[in-house]
């Protein structure tokens, strides 16, 4: 079985590993088995942790900015700081590294 993210192959899973899967889970529910725990790697685990870390960068600094409120959804508050001047993605924040080494 292989995994495809923008049409391209992000690992595969051999027969044994199927079949090791298919020990605890019936074959017709395999797939969407699949489905749901990439799902939750990546919006339970990865995303949210991002979200947090970004709440804990950021938070201090609205406020300081004359923020009054600040929005409790992920992706609202994500939006929030996007539009701050000084916001950097990782890639700029690596950037400045290494031209300050």
């Amino acid at each position: 079985m292989d995994i495809f993210l923008d049409n391209e192959k992000v690992f595969s899973l051999s027969d044994d590993e199927i079949k090791i899967l298919q020990y605890g889970i019936p074959k017709e529910m395999l797939i969407d088995d699949i489905k749901r725990r990439l799902s939750w790697v990546i919006r339970d685990q990865h995303l949210k942790g991002r979200s947090r870390e970004m709440r804990q960068e950021w938070e201090q600094k609205l406020v300081e900015r004359g923020a009054t409120t600040l929005p409790v959804d992920a992706v609202e508050f994500s939006k929030l700081v996007f539009s701050q001047p000084d916001y950097k993605d990782a890639d700029a924040k690596i950037a400045d590294a290494q031209a300050n080494k």
